[in-house]
């Protein structure tokens, strides 16, 4: 309807009415061609376009030309099954029609910006690991009334998606360890008493093997807290000149590690070039779920390194749909892999959404403020709370 407005023509006019042709032209053409589309007109020649509209060859020619500058697009599509449960879908987007700056401006506008060739992926998701005989892919113009069409991508028996993932690790229900004061002398720096859930189901392996560790859980459930306790435990029965290697993907995250080692170890770093392999008894990879390039580069020198090294690896990732590939790649066995799912999150989460109907004003702010205060009583009467606003000036926080 915004269209139609726009362009001042009701949507069962021909197309071509966008355009700049002459009223007799299209007269004659929604009187004697409606039946054909534009993709249909463009295949057509000047000659029969002409005995079509029953006018001469310039006026068949002025169509002709119209039709090749609608906008429209050829799309071709690759599936590639990424996991169990999802599909990537590449498409291949080429422009169909002539460019025209007088007409179509210095770009053209669909659901995304097209140029002379564009490569687009999408993700879905599968439910079940069985995919539906087929999707439908549309595009739509932004400007033009008309200019739309819709391809179906088939899948065929060529396309097998990939097997449920079972390396899942259900969160036992266990009793909670409670914080050994054995396991460091300055374990009583620490801010709790008790390890959670998660912890306590990792705690052996950490703990008390040697073996290649892979964590994968949800943030805040203390991962970290597990590496760190572990490498501090191993350097205080090494030698003296003896060190844990942590690796983080970026600086600020360095800085992190860097205050959480200070609660173990006086001295936190040291140049590069100063440590030697041998002297590197604990190696921790911290976020492995934002590995790129450079971070997969450095670990897989310190795997090469560990062939003839008692190095001990310890990964720390946030949750993988599937870490099997992973783990193969950092010489985890299966008993040392613990992959929660995101819901087991040590910090329950509750949702509630609230409507409001009234207008944008400081009766809305009032109402807001009161659903939030009742909000705020109900789950932490008496702990801090943390109030998002999308401004500071109007939305003062000591009306709440």
């Amino acid at each position: 309807m915004s269209k139609a407005v726009e362009k001042r023509m009701w949507r069962f006019e021909h197309p071509l009415h966008q355009l700049n042709l002459s009223q007799d032209v299209l007269y004659n053409l929604q009187r004697w061609g409606d039946e054909l589309s534009v993709a249909e007109l463009t295949s057509v020649s000047t000659a029969e376009l002409r005995l079509l509209i029953r006018m001469n060859e310039n006026h068949g020619a002025a169509i002709l030309k119209a039709a090749k500058q609608y906008p429209a697009l050829k799309l071709g599509y690759h599936l590639r099954a990424l996991s169990a449960d999802l599909l990537e879908i590449s498409l291949d987007i080429t422009k169909d029609f002539d460019w025209n700056t007088g007409v179509h401006g210095s770009s053209e506008a669909f659901w995304m910006w097209v140029e002379d060739r564009l490569d687009v992926d999408f993700i879905i998701g599968i439910r079940g690991s069985q995919p539906p005989p087929s999707v439908t892919i549309r595009y739509i113009a932004d400007r033009w009334m008309g200019a739309e069409a819709e391809i179906i991508a088939v899948f065929d028996d060529e396309l097998t998606m990939l097997s449920l993932p079972k390396t899942h690790t259900p969160l036992l229900n266990l009793a909670f360890l409670p914080l050994a004061d054995s396991l460091s002398s300055n374990i009583n720096r620490l801010y709790f008493r008790v390890f959670n859930g998660a912890q306590t189901q990792t705690f052996w392996p950490v703990m008390h093997t040697n073996q290649n560790i892979l964590i994968c859980a949800p943030a805040s459930s203390g991962k970290s807290t597990m590496a760190t306790l572990s490498a501090c435990q191993t350097i205080s029965k090494a030698s003296a000149d003896s060190f844990t290697l942590v690796i983080v993907p970026n600086r600020s995250q360095a800085k992190e590690i860097v205050s959480l080692y200070r609660l173990f170890q006086g001295q936190t770093w040291l140049p590069i070039d100063t440590i030697f392999y041998a002297n590197v008894l604990t190696v921790v990879c911290e976020d492995l779920q934002l590995l790129d390039a450079v971070y997969e580069y450095s670990v897989s020198l310190l795997i090469h390194e560990r062939q003839a090294l008692p190095i001990r690896m310890i990964e720390l990732s946030y949750c993988l749909n599937d870490l099997t590939d992973l783990a193969a790649w950092l010489h985890v066995s299966m008993q040392a892999m613990f992959s929660f799912r995101p819901l087991n999150r040590e910090q329950s989460l509750t949702v509630s959404v609230v409507g409001f109907t009234i207008p944008h004003s400081g009766a809305l702010f009032k109402g807001m403020s009161k659903a939030a205060y009742t909000a705020i009583t109900e789950a932490s009467p008496d702990e801090n709370v943390l109030l998002f606003v999308p401004s500071r000036s109007g939305y003062p926080a000591k009306n709440i």
